[in-house]
């Protein structure tokens, strides 16, 4: 977690000589950060009836920095949960991921009055914390949960879209942005996923994940170019 927050400090800090420059911090709202398998992955072969999961962490901190004046960059660290939920012949099967998630965003501010809206798009890189499966028989039975982290990809790339609302203020800046994450690489390199309680197995098969977020943050301007408007 360290290199982490380093590796963001100094990426905050590389530009600031000719940026205007705001850190600060950004979570989702409850129940509006969800995540689903994308289309083409497939389990055991076939596709999934995947009915999609809410995560309840997806936050962190951030440094923007206003290039032009309608253009910025915005650099990320955050800390997500995410994952998938099918239904299959013996159980109700999940698998979640825990990532440190590291954003790199070009965004157009759409006006530059006091309240305006603001498009974004740009890669991120996921960095693999943890990583489980969850059972439970159709049956009624108790849960199950495995540890499958060795047995996943350690990083996954992701593609991200969005839009959202701004308010420029002296000292602060707010914000909200409803964000979209495609995975562009697999969660897994079809191989097959060994349940270590149970033994039971599963082939992911291009498995990537679709993610949506519904986020708020708050940024305090440390330094604003001669002339830009407040």
């Amino acid at each position: 977690m360290k290199k982490y927050i380093m590796l963001f400090l100094f990426i905050a800090t590389a530009t600031q000589s000719f940026a205007q420059l705001s850190v600060g911090a950004i979570t989702n709202f409850p129940f509006f950060n969800g995540s689903r398998l994308r289309d083409n992955s497939k389990i055991n072969g076939s596709s999934t009836d995947d009915v999609g999961g809410l995560y309840f962490l997806n936050s962190g901190l951030f440094a923007h920095y206003s290039l032009q004046k309608h253009l910025g960059l915005q650099a990320e660290i955050r800390y997500r949960n995410e994952g998938f939920t099918y239904q299959s012949e013996q159980d109700t099967e999940a698998f979640g991921f825990n990532y440190i998630e590291i954003p790199a965003l070009l965004l157009g501010e759409l006006g530059k009055e006091k309240i305006h809206f603001f498009l974004q798009a740009g890669p991120s890189l996921k960095c693999l914390t943890s990583a489980n499966r969850y059972g439970r028989s159709t049956e009624g039975g108790n849960h199950t949960r495995s540890s499958i982290k060795s047995q996943v990809n350690d990083f996954v790339l992701t593609a991200n879209v969005g839009t959202g609302i701004r308010c420029d203020m002296k000292y602060l800046i707010l914000l909200a942005d409803l964000r979209f994450g495609f995975d562009i690489t697999q969660i897994a390199d079809s191989k097959n996923i060994v349940d270590s309680k149970s033994l039971e197995t599963w082939r992911f098969d291009d498995v990537k994940l679709f993610q949506m977020a519904l986020s708020i943050g708050v940024a305090y301007r440390i330094g604003w170019a001669k002339g830009s408007k407040l």
